[in-house]
């Protein structure tokens, strides 16, 4: 699953990264604020492609979008 964000610094009150041992994945961290989600297929290798459309938005100008 990729995750997309326009926080690296806090999401929902927390403050990011955001260990996620207490939910049972040791040594992971949430790393950005989740505003959508991609699911996405690695390949054998690990790794990954995706493709976002985006719209011709003068509001998006500058904008920046956080991966995870």
């Amino acid at each position: 699953m990729l995750l997309l964000g326009e926080s690296r610094e806090r999401w929902l009150g927390l403050k990011l990264p955001f260990d996620l041992t207490p939910i049972g994945l040791p040594g992971c961290s949430l790393l950005t604020s989740v505003v959508g989600q991609i699911p996405i297929m690695a390949s054998t290798i690990g790794a990954a492609t995706y493709r976002i459309a985006l719209p011709l938005d003068p509001r998006l100008v500058g904008q920046r979008i956080f991966h995870q």
